[in-house]
C-alpha cells in the first residue's frame, strides 16, 4: 500500500536505505575480519577473516536451508514439539550456566548491588558528594529497582538469584521480539525468531551479568510490542502499557533512552498515518520521560538519602571519551571521565568547559587527519558490531574473583582453551549468517517495505548511531543487534522460497536459464554483491584496509593466547 503522506514517504525511505547501508558494512566486515576481546585487560585484537570460504559456506547453507524447506514438513503439532523441546533445553543451559560458574558481583555490578543493599540499611554515605552514586547519578533507577531483589532474596543470595532471573528477562525479551515479527512477517518468521533469539549464544552468558542489561532489554522490547499492538488495534490499553513498560526499561539502564526515542518517535508517525490526535499524546508523554524520568529518579534518591544529585561527571564528558583511544580499543572506556572530576576538584562547570575544549581538539585532529578519523571509526565500530561474542566471554571471566570456575568452564571461556577457539568459529559463522539474512532481506522485501513494520529497525538505527559518539561497548551493543533477527529470519525466508520456487527448462540451455536469472532484479543484485565481495577480498587500498579490511593481529592473537595462560592454574581468579 503507498503511503500518501509525503513526510512518511520520505521517512520510511530514509529508514531503509540508512538499514540497508549499515547491514552491508556490518556484512562486508563480518566477511573479512572478525574481533576478539581478551581476557586479562578487554583489548581487542583485529583477526583476517577468510572471506570467499564464508561465502561459499553461506550460500551452501542458504541451499541446505531450500532443500529442507522442500522437503521436510513439520505438522503442527511436531512444530510445537521442537518448540517446546529447544525451550526445554535452553531453559536448562542457561540454569546450569548460572548455577555452575556462581559468579560474584564485581566492579560496577558491585557498587551497584552494594548501593542497593546499603539504601535498604539506610546507609546513605556513597550518595555524598564526589562519592560513587554522587558522580553517577543515572545510575540511581537501577539501585532502586536492585531494591525488591535484596529485600525478597536477601543480601547474601540475591546476587545469585537475580541472575536466575535474568533468564526470565531475556525469556520474556525475546518472545516480545519474536511476536513482533510475528506481526511484521507472519507466524512462520515469529517461529523461527523465536529459534534464532534461543540460539543466540551470547545472551546465555549475558544472564550473568546484572547490571540492568536483560531486565532494561525485556521492558523496552514489551513497550515496542504493545505500542505495535496499538497501532493494529487502536486500543489505549496497549500504549498506556507501552508507556509503563518503558519507564520501567530506563529505570533499569538509562541507555534505554534510545527505545524511549524511537517510542516517540513511532507515535508521531503513527499519528500522522492515521490523522488521530492519541498518537501524538502518546509521542507527548514520551518526550516528557525523556526530559524528565531520570531526573524524577534523582529527585525521589535525594528524598530518600537527603543528599544531593546535581552533580556528577557531565554528559560532554562521555562523549569525549567516546571519541579517544582507549587501550580496549578506540571509543571505549579509558578513565577519562574519573580522572576529569579529580583534576577539576568536580567543579561541573570546569569540567564541562574541559570535556568541550578536548571535545573540539579531538574533531580538529579528525578534520586534519582524515585517513586517521577513517580508521577511528572504523575500529570503534567493529570493536562493537564486528565483536561476534559481543563482550560476553570478559563479562563472565572477570568475574572469576573466587577462582570459582572449574577447568571445563574456563577451557570454554578463556582466550587460548581448546573449547573457546571451537566456540569463537562457530559464533564467527553464526554473526555472518545473521547478517546475511539481513541482507537477503534487504534485497528481496525492497519493494514490500512499510514504515509501520520498522520499529525495530529504527531502534537499531538509533544505537548505532549514538554509539558513533559516545563509549563504545559490546553490552551496549548486542540490545540492538539481537533486535535484528527476525530481518535475518525472513530474509532467508523469502530467500528459501524464490529458489524453491525457480522451474528451470533444461530444454532453454543455459543461456536460456541465464538470460531468465538475469531478468530478475534481486539476481542482478545478488550478483553485485558478489562482486564488491570479491573486490574486498582482493583490493589492498589504504581506505580499505582503514575502514572494513581491519586484520593484520593474528600473529599477535597466537602469541597472547600460547603466553597468557595464567587461567588454566588450578586456583586462578581474576583480581
Amino acid at each position: 500500500m503507498r503511503e500518501n503522506n509525503l513526510f512518511l514517504r520520505v521517512s520510511k525511505n530514509i529508514v531503509y536505505i540508512l538499514f540497508a547501508i549499515l547491514v552491508l558494512y556490518m556484512f562486508l566486515t563480518s566477511l573479512v575480519s572478525t574481533c576478539v576481546m581478551v581476557y586479562t585487560d578487554e583489548h581487542t585484537f583485529y583477526l583476517k577473516d577468510y572471506a570467499l570460504v564464508i561465502s561459499a559456506g553461506l550460500i551452501c547453507f542458504l541451499l541446505l536451508l531450500t532443500f529442507v524447506r522442500k522437503k521436510v514438513r513439520l505438522t503442527e503439532r511436531g512444530m510445537r514439539i521442537l518448540l517446546t523441546a529447544c525451550t526445554a533445553v535452553w531453559f536448562a543451559v542457561l540454569i546450569a550456566i548460572v548455577y555452575f560458574t556462581q559468579l560474584p558481583s564485581v566492579y560496577d555490578q558491585q557498587r551497584v548491588y552494594a548501593g542497593a543493599a546499603q539504601l535498604l540499611r539506610g546507609d546513605y554515605s556513597e550518595w555524598q558528594p564526589y562519592r560513587y552514586f554522587h558522580a553517577y547519578p543515572y545510575i540511581n533507577g537501577m539501585v532502586l529497582m536492585e531494591c525488591p531483589f535484596l529485600w525478597l532474596f536477601g543480601e547474601e543470595k540475591a546476587y545469585i538469584a537475580m541472575q536466575y532471573i535474568n533468564i526470565i528477562f531475556w525469556y520474556i525479551a525475546l518472545l516480545a521480539i519474536s511476536k513482533m515479527a510475528g506481526l511484521y512477517f507472519g507466524k512462520m518468521a515469529e517461529r523461527f525468531t523465536y529459534l534464532g533469539l534461543l540460539g543466540f549464544i551470547p545472551m546465555w552468558f549475558y544472564v550473568t551479568f546484572v547490571y540492568g542489561t536483560l531486565p532494561g532489554l525485556c521492558f523496552s522490547a514489551v513497550a515496542l510490542l504493545f505500542e505495535k499492538r496499538y497501532e493494529d488495534t487502536d486500543k489505549w490499553q496497549y500504549m498506556a502499557g507501552s508507556l509503563l513498560c518503558i519507564i520501567f526499561g530506563v529505570a533499569w539502564k538509562s541507555n534505554y533512552q534510545i527505545f524511549l526515542i524511537a517510542l516517540m518517535i513511532l507515535f508521531f508517525m503513527d499519528g500522522l498515518r492515521r490523522k488521530k490526535w492519541l498518537p501524538f499524546a502518546g509521542a507527548a508523554v514520551s518526550l516528557m520521560l525523556l526530559c524528565f524520568e531520570l531526573t524524577v529518579i534523582s529527585g525521589i534518591m535525594h528524598r530518600i538519602t537527603g543528599e544531593p544529585v546535581d552533580g556528577g561527571t557531565p554528559t560532554i564528558a562521555w562523549v569525549a571519551m567516546g571519541l579517544q583511544e582507549s587501550s580496549i580499543a578506540p571509543g571505549w572506556y579509558n578513565s577519562y571521565t574519573e580522572i576529569i572530576p579529580v583534576e577539576f576538584d568536580h567543579d561541573v562547570e570546569a569540567m564541562k568547559a574541559a570535556s568541550w575544549q578536548n571535545l573540539k581538539e579531538t574533531l580538529e585532529l579528525f578534520a586534519d587527519q582524515p585517513e586517521y578519523c577513517l580508521r577511528f571509526f572504523s575500529r570503534k565500530l567493529a570493536s562493537m558490531w564486528n565483536n561476534p561474542a559481543f563482550q560476553c566471554f570478559t563479562e563472565v571471566t572477570k568475574c572469576n574473583t573466587t577462582g570459582g570456575l572449574n577447568y571445563w568452564m574456563k577451557d570454554l571461556l578463556y582466550d587460548g582453551g581448546v573449547k573457546n577457539a571451537v566456540l569463537r568459529v562457530i559464533l564467527d559463522l553464526m554473526h555472518s549468517m545473521t547478517l546475511f539474512g539481513m541482507v537477503l532481506h534487504v534485497i528481496l522485501n525492497r519493494k514490500r517495505q512499510k514504515l509501520a513494520d520498522a520499529a525495530l529497525m529504527i531502534t537499531f538505527l538509533g544505537g548505532f548511531f549514538f554509539h558513533v559518539v559516545w563509549e563504545a561497548m559490546g553490552q551496549y551493543a548486542v540490545p540492538y543487534y539481537v533486535l535484528l533477527m527476525p530481518y535475518a529470519v525472513q530474509g532467508y525466508l523469502l530467500a528459501t522460497e524464490k529458489i524453491g520456487n525457480l522451474r528451470l527448462d533444461r530444454e532453454q540451455g543455459l543461456r536460456g536459464i541465464a538470460g531468465q536469472l538475469l531478468r530478475s532484479t534481486s539476481f542482478r543484485l545478488g550478483l553485485a554483491l558478489a562482486a564488491v565481495v570479491l573486490f574486498i577480498t582482493f583490493a589492498e587500498f589504504s581506505w580499505l584496509t582503514s575502514s572494513i579490511k581491519l586484520q593484520g593481529e593474528e600473529s599477535d592473537y597466537i602469541w597472547y593466547c600460547t603466553h597468557e595462560t595464567q587461567w588454566k592454574e588450578t586456583d586462578y581468579k581474576k583480581i
